[in-house]
């Protein structure tokens, strides 16, 4: 058995994670007094400097301008153009035509402005005040202003079109007001002090789009340096469904000197390994889709970095909201002993070996060492489900002896498992399947019905194998998502009292140890509940031709620093 401990090395200092929340508790901690309200001359608390984060790309030499980057992104199927409208990673490569309020560059740490020359706490927290650039246009040369901004986060919270983003939406539980006092000035007044909501303003979904923007409007995609909707570092030069995107430097990027490459292209394929080939043949330069390359082309891989030949980034992939989710509205799962039968009858080593090849991380819900993670040896043989060799068998004996309790001395026959045969969860299917045989269960895998996401979402099935990647680290996103009652991600119909009064408390505290203990009380409940099982994560590994500098991606494939692309350049 591989090491189920095993940890790679991560682009990021974990360190890092906590600074956005120093941020607010040093905003709250100067506060003695009543901050006053701001009105069109806001009183600015600085924002404290970050720890510097690694630069991941070499970096010798002076950036050089020109070239064209060819990278692989994933499919490129776009149902429209508008960012503030997309959820699933086929779109973050629109970030580079589209800026955000603000960034959170180098794989986590300080976040930035963008479009701001400055941005402030205030009210203890409850108040960001922002002061934008003078010089920020879109692409047909109409200023940014305020009203641009809090139309796009209207947009996005569903208040123009009832459309709610179905990955940040959740920031409308957050904000109270959006207040243009004018051009320059943008304030966003929040219902509690929040960690999230200047992390959520650095994702791509955050695109700020000219007032009155409907979804119509970028049902084609907006073409040329002058369009009305573009205003990041580069424009879209041609677009061929399911083919490629050519992005093309714009000449009006208000920040000088930037992008450095003359194009990036995005180019599809059949599918990663189709992707990976062209990699190893020098066909692409960037390999940044959601999946990590087929592991069989791993030792090539291997050979061509030790030979400097290629470079490789490993970052936590976030998955991890769950493996297998469970419909508890179903007669069979409404029983909490079937529900911790089939928890305890999974072998996680054997689901991370198969489904990873064994590059994988222990998770509880959040990976094993991270910020909002236990220790591995606080899972490992500790955790219910978590057992390992001797003790995954008394588990799973326990586990046949629960069934037993509830009504199964005989196991379950009829046992429906829906689960994707894609690249995305390929083989865990067949490893629940045995699994569940071991406690006497016979399961039925449905495998990636084409309508698996209706189905789940209608609530029309009894379990799913599925893994749902988080657009922040933050346990937030993840509570809320998931597991309050009102969730856009509780599919599992889960409701929990305590759950439900704890998350307010835990999302308003400014301490970072305090709120990771309250997180933890929420996690421990979860477990006794078990609406979703989770095993283990995977890690995302970006693969880049040696010639490739500059590449620095943020914490998630979601973050608009993975896909902005302005600061890549090419060694000639």
């Amino acid at each position: 058995m591989k090491n189920p401990a095993k940890h790679r090395r991560w682009l990021f200092p974990w360190a890092a994670v906590v600074l956005p929340l120093l941020l607010i508790a040093l905003a709250c901690g100067a506060a003695e007094k009543p901050a006053p309200t701001p009105t069109s001359a806001p009183v600015a608390v600085p924002t404290p400097t970050a720890v510097a984060t690694p630069t991941a790309t070499p970096v010798g030499g002076v950036p050089q301008r020109g070239g064209t980057l060819t990278q692989y992104t994933g499919a490129l199927s776009f149902p429209h153009w508008d960012m503030t409208q997309h959820s699933t990673p086929t779109g973050q490569g629109l970030a580079k035509i589209y800026m955000t309020l603000l960034n959170q560059p180098g794989g986590g740490g300080k976040v930035e402005c963008d479009l701001c020359t400055k941005w402030s706490l205030e009210d203890g927290g409850k108040t960001m005040v922002f002061s934008l650039r003078d010089d920020i246009k879109f692409g047909d040369g109409k200023p940014i202003t305020s009203k641009d901004m809090k139309y796009s986060l209207e947009k996005l919270m569903g208040q123009v079109d009832k459309v709610v983003n179905a990955r940040m939406g959740f920031v409308k539980e957050y904000i109270t007001a959006l207040e243009t006092p004018d051009d320059r000035t943008f304030i966003i007044r929040l219902s509690r002090p929040s960690a999230v909501v200047p992390q959520a303003l650095a994702l791509a979904f955050a695109a700020i789009l000219p007032e009155g923007t409907k979804r119509a409007d970028l049902s084609a995609p907006p073409l040329g340096p002058n369009n009305k909707y573009i205003s990041g570092p580069f424009y879209v030069k041609e677009s061929v469904q399911d083919s490629h995107v050519i992005f093309e430097r714009n000449p009006n990027y208000f920040k000088k000197g930037l992008p450095y490459l003359d194009s990036v292209k995005d180019q599809t394929f059949a599918d990663t390994g189709s992707g990976t080939t062209a990699l190893l043949v020098g066909k692409i330069d960037l390999y940044v889709a959601i999946d990590s390359p087929p592991f069989q082309f791993w030792p090539q891989l291997n050979r061509m970095a030790k030979a400097d030949q290629m470079g490789s980034l490993e970052t936590p992939q976030w998955c991890i909201p769950g493996n297998l989710y469970l419909n508890l509205n179903d007669p069979l799962l409404k029983d909490s002993k079937v529900r911790h039968a089939i928890n305890l009858a999974i072998d996680r080593t054997e689901y991370g070996n198969v489904r990873y090849s064994g590059d994988y991380v222990v998770a509880a819900h959040f990976p094993a060492g991270t910020q909002w993670g236990r220790q591995a040896n606080e899972i490992w043989d500790v955790m219910e489900g978590y057992g390992t060799g001797a003790n995954k068998k008394a588990e799973q004996l326990k586990g046949k002896q629960l069934l037993a309790e509830a009504g199964y001395p005989n196991g379950i026959d009829k046992f429906a498992l829906m689960s994707s045969s894609t690249d995305f969860t390929f083989g865990g299917g067949e490893v629940i399947q045995r699994n569940l045989k071991t406690i006497g269960i016979t399961s039925q895998i449905v495998a990636n019905p084409p309508d698996a996401q209706q189905l789940w979402a209608a609530g029309k099935y009894t379990a799913h194998n599925y893994r749902s990647c988080l657009a922040l680290d933050d346990p937030d996103e993840l509570v809320s998502g998931y597991f309050l009652k009102a969730g856009a991600r509780n599919l599992q119909y889960y409701e929990n009292a305590e759950v439900e009064r704890l998350y307010p408390v835990m999302s308003a505290e400014t301490d970072p140890i305090k709120r990771k203990q309250l997180f933890f009380q929420i996690e421990d409940i979860v477990y006794q509940d078990l609406p979703i099982l989770t095993f283990v994560d995977g890690n995302r590994v970006y693969w880049y031709a040696s010639k490739v500098h500059g590449f620095n991606p943020g914490r998630t494939i979601y973050a608009v620093a993975t896909h902005r692309a302005e600061t890549y350049w090419l060694a000639k």
